[in-house]
């Protein structure tokens, strides 16, 4: 398997994190995958921290609600944490010391960087307490396991999407991202070596929204004003890039000229694919993530089982068929 992960820099992290293994099957009936432990018989007076970058939006939402669900399951005292400013590191680094100190069992976190989450880790398993990463590969002295997403396959997935929305019609797609890091250079990458010998799209260099919707929807029109020939949007953020592109596709009344691929799949998201602001969306797995992790951190805990160190856990293609079936099977209200 191709290595998952590569630290981001910080101070630079906004993330989608978008990724995704090769499956993109309908999700018709579908519900976020999830590992099963053996139930605990009562409390297991064990406590688990995972410790995000912030609390709602399309795809922490659903990774909040996976750990919950995993900590009722298996009996776990769960609490879940986040910066009062989102990706605030010093704000997380202070939340993953308080963790340690009130003498966890488990932490698992979004750790961003080792110089900056590294000796609290390090602290964390000097103590015996059992470190997971979420999205993010560390290094093994700090982590046990890692969970979360394939960063290059996001890139072919999206591309794949893009072929098989555009099909033969000349296209010139943008790229639309938070910032610049090593993880959107291997998207990138991923994604145009995909489109490699597809002489009908044409692939702009990435673009960033600074990860707000406004600026999004701003980059998209200068870029169209500047190149009438844009018609596609490949988004690798939901609340900033996904949002934007939807809002600025429905203000144009672009919807059948079109191709938009967003990311995730809060009812905001979903019902712009409903509506069809959007082409389609790639759902990523944070649910999985949240749930998973803990049954990882707790069966090694009790039973001495070693998960693998890398999870990849996956995502797949929503398309507005899908919708209405997703959202009913995960407590998802719509319009």
């Amino acid at each position: 398997m191709e290595k998952l992960f590569k630290l981001l820099l910080a101070g630079a992290l906004t993330l989608s994190l978008a990724a995704c293994g090769s499956n993109s099957a309908s999700t018709e009936n579908k519900t976020d995958n999830k590992a099963t432990a053996e139930p605990a018989a009562e409390s297991s007076d064990l406590d688990f921290y995972f410790i995000s970058l912030m609390t709602g939006g399309a795809a922490w939402s659903r990774a909040e609600k996976g750990f919950n669900d995993a900590c009722e399951e298996l009996g776990i005292n769960g609490q879940f944490l986040a910066p009062v400013e989102r990706n605030n590191l010093v704000e997380m680094v202070t939340l993953l010391d308080q963790a340690v100190t009130q003498e966890a069992d488990a932490v698992i976190g979004v750790y961003a960087s080792t110089e900056t989450f590294g000796p609290s880790l390090l602290n964390a398993k000097e103590k015996g307490i059992v470190t997971a990463s979420v999205q993010l590969k560390l290094d093994s002295q700090y982590i046990d396991f890692m969970i979360g997403t394939n960063q290059t396959q996001i890139g072919i997935e999206m591309a794949n999407a893009l072929l098989e929305y555009s099909g033969d019609k000349d296209t010139t797609v943008m790229f639309l991202c938070g910032s610049a890091g090593e993880i959107t250079n291997m998207q990138y990458e991923a994604f145009c070596k995909t489109l490699e010998g597809h002489d009908n799209i044409t692939v702009l260099d990435m673009k960033f929204d600074d990860g707000a919707a406004a600026t999004a929807n701003q980059v998209i029109s200068d870029e169209y004003t500047a190149n009438p020939d844009l018609n596609a949007v490949v988004c690798l953020d939901s609340s900033a890039a996904t949002i934007g592109a939807a809002s600025f596709v429905e203000e144009r009344g672009l919807q059948d000229e079109w191709t938009v691929i967003g990311i995730d799949a809060s009812a905001d998201i979903l019902n712009y694919v409903k509506n069809g602001a959007l082409t389609a969306t790639m759902n990523q797995d944070f649910y999985k993530m949240g749930h998973d992790s803990v049954v990882m951190a707790y069966e090694l805990i009790k039973n001495g089982t070693q998960p693998p160190f890398e999870n990849d856990s996956g995502c797949y293609l929503i398309r507005p068929e899908d919708v209405d079936a997703y959202a009913k099977a995960n407590g998802i209200e719509l319009k």
